[in-house]
């Protein structure tokens, strides 16, 4: 079944009248160059290394002559003296090569969920989309910093926009511009857009989908397995505001669906615990069959999804599911 995002009102249990219109908000800003560059010193302080992602120097099979060591071999008679180490052998008295990873960059396809229930945002916080925008930035930069090479998809009911792959910090600021310019506002349909991306995300690398998963579960996930038959890493990312967890301290309550605009009141209390379990049965699933499917998957936190959005991020290889 179809999960929805509601917008929620608080109605008095004996009101009658028309229901107040849904506000629009103002624009707001992602990320500027600057603000981004706070993150450049991520690495630093990350305790795990980070193995074939971000680091622009990913490992390859295929031995080079690159800068990067990889590890020794024995020398034997016929091979190139040029790469023995010589102060290995004035240690061990013994004939070693020195064995290097060939460096390569990596295509880092960003797909970023821009139906209207990213709109919704609790009582004094951002929109999940300016969540969603600023993560996909935040990422995005990290990548261009590293030589990596980026994309960017916008998708709702299908793909409504794709930026090709570069890696300069034109390319970077205009994948700013294109997530500035796009405000939620049709409905979802996950699986169709993920066709769509699959025709134009020609290279095979890593794709990060950032979503609130509004959507069948099961095509979402059939959908994207195409891409991990292509050899393609997949990091999902589940974004919900705290009001979609657990649901507000409140009575009387008015659910507007923000794709539908379709209109339900109820008691909180008498729908909580139900809910929830909805709720977690979701994440579980998804988390669950990430892991079966060898994808990575995230529940970000409601209120730093940035900080536990990137940490997730750069720590992919070494985790493949967190949630409830």
């Amino acid at each position: 079944m179809k999960s929805k995002s509601f917008i929620l009102n608080d109605v008095s249990g004996g009101a009658r009248g028309k229901p107040p219109p849904l506000r629009k908000r103002r624009p707001q800003a992602i990320l500027s160059p600057e603000e981004l560059e706070r993150y450049k010193n991520l690495y630093t302080f990350t305790k795990t290394r980070v193995e074939g992602h971000l680091s622009g120097r990913h490992k390859s099979p295929f031995q080079g002559s690159s800068s990067d060591f990889a590890d020794y071999s024995e020398y034997t008679p016929g091979q190139d003296i040029s790469r023995i180490d010589w102060r290995v052998y004035g240690r061990t008295r013994r004939l070693y090569l020195r064995r290097f990873e060939e460096e390569t960059d990596m295509a880092v396809y960003i797909v970023v969920d821009v139906s209207a229930s990213m709109a919704y945002g609790g009582a004094g916080r951002m929109p999940k989309y300016l969540h969603a925008a600023r993560l996909a930035a935040a990422i995005a930069y990290l990548a261009v910093r590293q030589r990596d090479k980026v994309a960017l998809g916008l998708v709702d009911e299908q793909l409504l926009s794709y930026t090709r792959t570069g890696g300069s910090r034109l390319h970077l600021q205009t994948l700013l511009r294109q997530l500035e310019s796009v405000p939620p506002s049709r409905g979802t349909s996950l699986a169709k857009s993920l066709e769509n991306c699959a025709e134009v995300f020609r290279r095979r690398g890593r794709l990060v989908l950032i979503s609130d998963f509004h959507d069948e579960v099961d095509g979402v996930l059939d959908a994207l397995s195409q891409f991990s038959h292509r050899g393609f890493e997949i990091q999902l990312f589940h974004l919900l505001d705290a009001d979609e967890l657990n649901l507000p301290k409140s009575a009387a309550v008015e659910f507007i669906d923000m794709e539908s605009n379709e209109r339900v009141r109820a008691d909180i209390d008498d729908i909580r615990k139900l809910y929830v379990e909805r709720v977690k049965s979701v994440i579980h699933r998804l988390g669950d069959e990430a892991v079966r499917r060898q994808m990575n998957y995230q529940l970000l936190e409601p209120h730093r999804p940035l900080h536990s959005g990137l940490e997730a991020y750069l720590n992919a290889g070494n985790r493949k599911s967190a949630h409830f």
